[in-house]
């Protein structure tokens, strides 16, 4: 179940900033807080928080800042104002399917990702909360 949830911690991120139709670039912070339901108990993960760079190239391309996936792709992607939705497939390292909603507002996002999947005949869901905040300018060394 560890890896289900690393799969989807590593595809929210790079999700919440496909299609941005309102983003600065500049340095952000992004918090995320996940939940798998089905299972057996797990401990909480406790919210997740990362600063990432955006530069206008990734604002202008928003799908170049998506690392390849193996086994995973994003599609039905939507974006009406300022919400963007998707659906996401993976068929490795676990088969699973979900769907994601992102509301922006040019410095700061919410949003959410639901992803479902039979691991051994158990049922699970797992589910993401995540919201970001534009911090001020990138910084030398801060990525990319």
């Amino acid at each position: 179940m560890r890896s289900l949830a690393a799969l989807v911690l590593a595809l929210v991120f790079p999700v919440a900033v496909l299609a941005a139709p309102n983003m600065r670039e500049g340095l952000w912070e992004i918090t995320t807080q996940t939940e798998i339901r089905g299972g057996p108990a797990m401990p909480n993960m406790g919210p997740q928080t990362i600063s990432q760079c955006f530069t206008r190239q990734d604002v202008e391309n928003p799908r170049s800042m998506i690392p390849a996936q193996s086994g995973c792709s994003i599609e039905d992607v939507e974006s009406a104002g300022e919400r963007v939705q998707w659906k996401l497939q993976c068929t490795a390292p676990i088969p699973a399917e979900g769907t994601g909603e992102t509301l922006y507002n040019g410095t700061s996002f919410t949003g959410t990702a639901t992803m479902r999947t039979d691991l051994a005949g158990m049922k699970l869901e797992v589910a993401t909360r995540y919201n970001g905040r534009r911090t001020g300018d990138c910084r030398p060394g801060t990525n990319p």
